[in-house]
């Protein structure tokens, strides 16, 4: 089977517009997430070191004329990772798309420390993402992982937001998922506040500044 055909099954859907979606409500239902995870990872043959949605989003819902769309290449994503090798404590990524470079910062994570000393802890990704299509496989990605993050919904250039997400690995165990939740407005603000962050809510004023 056509593996775009096979991820489609898997979520759920009969017509790829409609994963994103359903991809949201797998998220953040962490049972449900559970076995869509390993029954990703069987249809994957386990591979976790690249972004399995790279090519798929490319071809069924990249915005590349609105939203000029286009992820980074793996090859490009693997050098950029490997000449910065900053890979504990915050780790900051804006536009990331479906989370390919944080994929790989992840997984050269673990070659550099390997499964005896892979801490989750030792990390917090904080990510911030536009669009309602790609937000749902991001947070797939990093669950899937067993990372910590807090996602952002908002533009990276104007600092609007709309959605906040933690991502959380209750255990602290890297061969366990982590858990999805929607954080609200007003705790969001002050956690990111304190990394220098700041962002301003759709509903806001411009120029009106969460603190």
């Amino acid at each position: 089977m056509d593996i775009n055909k096979q991820i489609d099954q898997l979520i759920g859907v009969t017509e790829s517009y409609k994963a994103p979606e359903k991809l949201l409500e797998i998220v953040l239902d962490y049972h449900r997430l559970k076995k869509v995870t390993l029954e990703m990872l069987k249809a994957h043959n386990y591979k976790m070191d690249y972004d399995w949605f790279h090519e798929y989003f490319q071809s069924e819902h990249a915005d590349r004329k609105n939203n000029k769309q286009d992820f980074t290449p793996n090859s490009i994503g693997n050098l950029l990772i490997r000449l910065n090798r900053k890979t504990e404590g915050i780790i900051y990524e804006p536009a990331c798309g479906t989370g390919g470079i944080i994929i790989q910062n992840w997984n050269v994570a673990r070659e550099q420390y390997g499964i005896l000393h892979f801490n989750p802890n030792d990390r917090l990704y904080i990510c911030e993402e536009l669009t309602d299509r790609t937000i749902p496989f991001l947070l797939f990605n990093l669950a899937l992982r067993g990372v910590n993050a807090i996602v952002v919904q908002c533009d990276a250039l104007t600092r609007k937001a709309k959605t906040f997400y933690h991502v959380f690995n209750e255990n602290n165990d890297f061969m366990e998922i982590s858990e999805v939740s929607k954080i609200e407005p007003f705790h969001a603000k002050k956690v990111l506040g304190e990394f220098g962050l700041v962002y301003y809510l759709d509903e806001e004023k411009e120029g009106e500044k969460i603190e």
